[in-house]
């Protein structure tokens, strides 16, 4: 696809500052290309924690959520979970600029969970998940078993000249890549009327959203991925691309269905669910992200 061909939003700037930022953004990844795929991302790892652990907004967002959710955790233990995410940042970051490689080193991307043995061609599903891991993995996994794509709702960046790339990048683990928002609402039920299956990435703030628990404080969360998996008669799959220790391969883990109610109840063990994941590796969590408030 094209830049040409990419849409733009309204919520996007093309600044002389947004165009060196994209500058800085295309250097790095065409000299990431003359490494071998472990030093890329080590390279990213390395820079995300030297630039981000010293951008004051993120130390204080990624400080003030450890110190809500972990109050009595030792100071030492949330520096090291900072660190963690910050290094986990700028590794997506690399993979996604890299996603074609990435999707074609699936041999190292191990399909698991209760629910892994149900995944059909046959069967569309609604696949939830958070910012966790590398998710775009799971939409790897999910055509890996199905033969087929699943979209993903995606956010624009605001930086419209990166932008052009994020999109394309997106679309080497699956299409179609659907924005958050009026623009995407008809592309989405587009796809949901054709049989597709999509992805949400459920755990960012949505202001007109109804509070839910997640990991022992309210925070605002959508009920979409619920109320549609009820209204096409689809499975509500939580899914989750887990990092494993050597730090460049996933376990993509598929859990049991969400069982079928109201919207609330299931979004509430959605929420359950990831937070159980968060808990068992709390460094391959954004915490950047103003989740509570």
């Amino acid at each position: 696809m094209s830049d040409a061909s990419l849409p733009s939003y309204r919520n996007q700037t093309f600044t002389f500052g947004d165009f060196l930022a994209n500058g800085v953004h295309l250097g790095l990844r065409e000299y990431s290309r003359f490494l071998d795929y472990e030093r890329r991302i080590e390279l990213g790892r390395r820079l995300g924690r030297l630039a981000l652990t010293r951008l004051p907004r993120f130390r204080r967002r990624v400080r003030s959520n450890l110190d809500l959710i972990y109050p009595d955790a030792h100071d030492a233990w949330k520096a090291g979970v900072a660190q963690d995410c910050a290094s986990n940042v700028g590794q997506s970051l690399m993979e996604h600029m890299h996603m074609q490689e990435f999707a074609e080193r699936f041999g190292n991307l191990n399909i698991t969970g209760d629910g892994a043995a149900d995944i059909s061609a046959d069967q569309p599903a609604i696949l939830i998940t958070g910012h966790f891991g590398q998710w775009e993995g799971i939409r790897i996994g999910w055509r890996h078993i199905t033969q087929s794509d699943c979209g993903f709702l995606f956010r624009p960046h605001n930086n419209g000249f990166f932008d052009r790339h994020w999109q394309r990048y997106l679309g080497h683990a699956g299409r179609p890549a659907i924005p958050k928002g009026r623009a995407g609402k008809e592309l989405m039920t587009a796809h949901l009327d054709r049989g597709g299956s999509i992805l949400f990435a459920n755990d960012q703030h949505q202001s007109r959203a109804n509070y839910f628990d997640f990991m022992g404080h309210p925070a605002r969360t959508a009920t979409t991925a619920a109320a549609l998996a009820l209204q096409y008669g689809v499975p509500l799959i939580p899914v989750y691309a887990v990092r494993r220790s050597n730090l460049f391969d996933y376990d993509i883990v598929f859990e049991q269905p969400i069982a079928p109610s109201t919207p609330e109840d299931m979004i509430g063990a959605v929420n359950a669910s990831l937070s159980a994941r968060v808990e068992a590796h709390p460094g391959q969590y954004f915490w950047s992200h103003r989740r509570w408030r």
